[in-house]
This record gives C-alpha cells, sequence and structure tokens, in this order.
C-alpha cells in the first residue's frame, strides 16, 4: 500500500472560529454533500490529552461545519485525562459518553440533523508531519483504513519521508 501523503481537491470544512479564547480545532471533515467512503468521517487533532478543555472547540467547529447541532458524544477513556459526562458549546449542553472500543482514537459525534460522525484522534503528541499525513488521508474520497491502520501509516510515512 502506497504511504507517500496523496494531494486531494479540498475536500474538508474550514475551522470556524473558536469560541472566546480557544484556538481553532486541527479538523478535517469531509465535505456534508459526501458520503463516508470508509470507516471514518474526518480526523482531529488535540493540543493535549485533556478531552474536557479540548472537545468545546472540537464540537463548535462541526457545529458550525455542518450547521446542526451536536447532541451526544462518544469515547473510548484509554487515551484522555479527563472523562467529561458532559460538554458546554456556546451555552448548549452536550453529553458525553465512554466505553472502551478496539480502537481508542476515535470519537463518534450524533448531531442533531441525524448525522453520525466518526473522527479518528490524532495523538496530540504526534509530529506535525505524521498528524498531517493522517489528517488528510482521513478525508480522501478512497480512504478505507480505519483509526489504527491510519496513525500505524502516518508513523511510518514520517520515517520515510
Amino acid at each position: 500500500m502506497d504511504t507517500s501523503p496523496r494531494h486531494s481537491a479540498p475536500q474538508s470544512a474550514p475551522a470556524p472560529v473558536p469560541q472566546a479564547g480557544q484556538l481553532p480545532p486541527r479538523l478535517r471533515l469531509l465535505a456534508a454533500s459526501r458520503k463516508r467512503p470508509g470507516p471514518l468521517d474526518g480526523a482531529w487533532w488535540p493540543r493535549s490529552s485533556d478531552l474536557a478543555a479540548e472537545a468545546p472547540a472540537l464540537l463548535a467547529a462541526i457545529w458550525a461545519a455542518r450547521d446542526s447541532k451536536p447532541l451526544h458524544m462518544t469515547y473510548d477513556p484509554g487515551i484522555w485525562d479527563s472523562h467529561p459526562a458532559r460538554v458546554y458549546v456556546d451555552g448548549h449542553r452536550v453529553k458525553a459518553g465512554w466505553f472502551r472500543t478496539g480502537d481508542p482514537h476515535q470519537v463518534t459525534v450524533a448531531l442533531a440533523n441525524g448525522t453520525r460522525l466518526i473522527l479518528l484522534v490524532v495523538p496530540s503528541d504526534l509530529g506535525a508531519d505524521e498528524a498531517s499525513w493522517a489528517l488528510e488521508r482521513s478525508i480522501e474520497p478512497d480512504n478505507v483504513l480505519g483509526p489504527a491502520q491510519l496513525l500505524a501509516l502516518s508513523r511510518q510515512a514520517g520515517e520515510h519521508p
């Protein structure tokens, strides 16, 4: 399998301006008009492993990009230092819950319009080149790889620039 970064037409939604005091999330989403070709709708590269601190900007960006209020977020607690039961976005409460999965590098966000987004969570301590590779590959039309596979390939791509 080719592990070199691919360049494709822009398909990600731009990250909107975050809430006051927050940096914009490092996020790539499939265009809202596209069907999910594989297991992912995009990828998110948080700046830390504190989910309570990182989730509000992520959910605000998704809300703005998809024009639909986030209702619920699920995550695997294995990679997070905090495990919130709720997150507030512009005064709106989003329920959050955790469960152990086969791949902790995934979050799922359910929106009011019925959409369910599945995102790769790129480790916050991953190098910029490897993280960028995973973010971009997650939204390519032919991507059929899940989180573990994409992260493994991104690390290999970083070893062989």
